[in-house]
């Protein structure tokens, strides 16, 4: 046991609140998200806090070895240090997953190279373990070589995720830019800001500081509590993805457009009221053609956009798309049963005075749905009036 000299003291009360507070992220993620649609990116960001939680975990342990036990001291530190590089691996798939749906990407790739020979790094690399009389505990010292490798190493992940990161930025796609903000601070906090401590600590500060490495662990769980907060509330997290959408349409049957929503401020220019006429000419000439009474789900066109329907009984909502997944059905299924139930009794009367009353109703119902930030909801109603009044 440790004699509990204050800066031992304060040092196992911060890993106790980490490791508090990461198990309630832990099930905090698993509790309430896991039952999204959108829930397979949840599972590496889970892999990446169970990682995280687990090094914390074996560091704490450590610090209450005796002296003879000496090997297994630098058993658990390198099993710690190969936790800590998985979870930081497991952290850039998250963005990987996040960005293009699927973990086969270059970033990835260098990831899994630079994972690899950490790792190997780390094997070879045996953690020195110093004794601190005055504490009666070990203390982990690393060689400046390992440890600046290391530290590097986050750093160029970082670099990985930024860059995946700003390519969305730059995204024409103008409703989830307030999340990339925030994952880009989460980035910051978990990689960049440790390794510019840690390079402070090593070449700066001389001799064993133990409530350092409690602070740069704290921090890491800030980062992580930061990058969950980016995906919203809990009816909100499925955030919308992007380059997977252009607009979306709701017509009624008689091909009158109700509601408009550009994703995209490039969409090229589409006249609603003719776009609707068609769209509900097609589909009423498709049933009739095949004799079903099955409503048409999707369309293909010629130039790869996809036309993703859902009838109801007074109207089509669709979803202008370059690429039809899961995700866009369930949310456009949503989405127009949320809008069957607000507006049904006005669109079946037949009394529509003015198109314009669906539209801030109708992003109510858009951003519940979809998962969009509500940031500049007066410019996006100003863009969507119709201009014309129907009597």
């Amino acid at each position: 046991m440790p004699l509990f000299t204050s800066e031992v003291t304060w040092t196992i009360v911060i890993q106790l609140v980490i490791l508090v507070f990461e198990l309630s992220l832990i099930y905090f993620v698993a509790r309430k998200y896991l039952r999204s649609e959108y829930s397979r990116i949840l599972i590496v960001l889970l892999l990446a806090l169970i990682t995280n939680l687990a090094s914390n975990g074996l560091n704490i342990s450590g610090m209450f070895l005796s002296e003879v036990d000496l090997n297994l001291f630098q058993y658990i530190q390198t099993l710690d240090l190969l936790c800590s590089i998985i979870s930081l691996y497991f952290l850039l798939l998250v963005f990987e997953y996040f960005e293009h749906e699927t973990l086969l990407t270059q970033q990835q790739m260098i990831a899994t190279i630079l994972t690899t020979v950490a790792g190997i790094f780390i094997l070879y690399a045996i953690p020195q373990a110093n004794w601190l009389i005055e504490e009666q505990m070990y203390f982990q010292s690393l060689d400046s070589p390992t440890s600046l490798f290391l530290n590097l190493f986050g750093g160029i992940l970082g670099v990985l995720a930024i860059s995946t990161l700003r390519r969305g930025l730059k995204d024409v796609w103008i409703t989830q830019r307030g999340q990339l903000i925030i994952m880009v601070v989460s980035v910051s906090i978990i990689l960049f800001i440790p390794l510019i401590l840690a390079l402070i600590t090593l070449f700066f500060i001389d001799g064993p500081f133990l409530i350092t490495e409690s602070l740069l662990r704290g921090m890491i769980l800030i980062g992580y509590v930061v990058l969950t907060y980016s995906f919203g509330r809990t009816h909100q997290y499925s955030h919308y993805n992007r380059r997977k959408a252009d607009k979306i349409l709701v017509t009624n049957l008689n091909g009158i457009p109700l509601f408009h929503f550009d994703f995209k401020e490039n969409v090229h220019y589409i006249n609603e009221t003719l776009f609707s006429g068609a769209v509900v000419a097609i589909t009423m000439l498709m049933s009739e053609s095949i004799k079903s009474s099955s409503p048409i789900a999707e369309v293909l066109m010629k130039n790869k956009y996809r036309l993703m329907l859902e009838t109801r009984a007074s109207f089509i909502a669709l979803i202008l798309t370059p690429q039809a997944n899961s995700y866009l059905r369930d949310s456009i299924e949503r989405f127009s049963l949320a809008f069957d139930q607000k507006f049904t009794s006005i669109i079946t009367s037949g009394e529509i005075l003015d198109l314009n009353l669906f539209v801030k109703s109708g992003l109510g119902v858009l951003f519940e749905n979809f998962g969009i930030s509500t940031a500049n909801v007066k410019e996006m109603i100003v863009s969507l009036t119709f201009e014309e009044t129907i009597t």
